[in-house]
């Protein structure tokens, strides 16, 4: 569901997996047959794939494009860049099929380039958050980090993430627009495999700019919702709860979560407890827990690691955590259900998901 209350169609959970499956399948068979020292180049090489990929989205290459096609020359002109060293990155992301080059320098989008373009369904800020200045002095450190176990954000950057955010607005816009970005992307995968039903108030505790909140406000019509944040995170909810024309049915409060907690009978946790140790995550969980009736619901999304040696998003995002945050860490269904249990609540189940991301559903009891 996007902001104009269009449906987007995903594919079934299980084609999905299927097709992850046959992916993973494919790529061991490749590194298998070539030389290793070849197989683990070709992965060390990545970065510079990464960094294009951000480039592309801060010229606001795929918007200049839209559904035509464009030389080299004008795409530079428009861009303000060098043809020359332009087209050398064009090829580069053409070959992995963001961008297609369909003539002698000349270029159209892709279904991956155009998810770069502004819009709904747009990665475009997820992608420059990801490969910012900020992230990449940080992976620079990761040796320093796997030495000691302790995160350098506060080497880095002088203070923690979230402090530097606070005080940095331009980054803290960027950040808000990506976590929207990941929630507008999350939230048809969510909606397609999870059942929001018999939810009087659903409270999005550390919900931005509420983008999530929102999607599921536009299939409930029955339900209200609350956003909650702190007060540089929340101040565009009611804004973008207008685009979604669900501004009549919810409330934006400011706040932190561990202090105190609105009232709800289900609580939405989108990339929050990855944030935080075992301890704090409990202690929050057993805020909610207190804020809510009998039979209340917590859900809990995120990139839960599986017990195997196939390949993850929450295992890279592991790495981001243990560099960038102070006790944050992904992890496994059986570490999520011993949270919710500890907190007092009853594990329900797991739901997977069409994207990255999953659900952990628990119950008060």
């Amino acid at each position: 569901m996007n902001q104009n209350g269009n449906k987007t169609n995903v594919p079934p959970v299980w084609l999905y997996a299927l097709l992850t499956t046959f992916r993973n399948f494919l790529k061991k068979l490749y590194f298998k047959m070539v030389p290793p020292g070849v197989a683990v180049f070709e992965k060390a090489t990545s970065i510079w794939m990464s960094k294009a990929l951000g480039v592309a989205c801060e010229l606001n290459l795929a918007d200049m494009i839209g559904d035509g096609e464009m030389s080299i020359d004008e795409l530079a002109r428009k861009s303000g860049t060098n043809p020359v060293a332009l087209y050398r990155m064009m090829r580069l992301l053409a070959g992995e099929c963001v961008f297609r080059e369909t003539g002698d320098r000349v270029f159209a989008n892709t279904r991956m380039s155009k998810a770069m373009m502004e819009g709904d369904n747009s990665i475009k800020q997820i992608i420059m958050q990801h490969v910012s200045e900020v992230n990449f002095d940080l992976a620079n450190v990761m040796e320093k980090s796997v030495r000691t176990g302790k995160n350098m954000a506060f080497d880095e950057l002088g203070m923690d993430v979230f402090t530097y955010l606070e005080t940095h607005p331009e980054k803290n816009e960027l950040y808000n627009k990506a976590m929207s970005n990941t929630s507008q992307m999350l939230g048809t995968a969510l909606l397609s495999a999870y059942h929001f039903k018999n939810i009087k108030t659903l409270v999005d505790l550390g919900g931005g700019e509420g983008t999530l909140l929102f999607q599921i406000l536009q299939k409930y019509k029955d339900m209200k919702g609350i956003v909650f944040d702190f007060p540089h995170v929340v101040k565009t909810a009611r804004e973008t709860a207008r685009r979604f024309g669900v501004e009549d049915r919810i409330q934006v409060e400011e706040g932190n979560f561990f202090e105190k907690m609105p009232p709800g009978d289900a609580y939405l946790l989108k990339n929050v407890l990855h944030i935080f140790d075992d301890d704090r995550s409990i202690k929050l969980l057993k805020n909610i827990y207190k804020s809510m009736p009998a039979k209340g619901k917590v859900l809990i999304v995120e990139a839960v690691i599986k017990s195997d040696n196939k390949p993850a998003l929450g295992k890279i995002i592991d790495m981001q955590m243990l560099i960038g945050t102070e006790t944050g860490r992904e992890r496994t269904e059986k570490e999520y259900k011993a949270l919710v249990e500890a907190a007092g609540f009853t594990f329900r189940k797991a739901v997977h998901t069409v994207s990255p991301f999953g659900i952990i559903e628990a119950i008060k009891n």
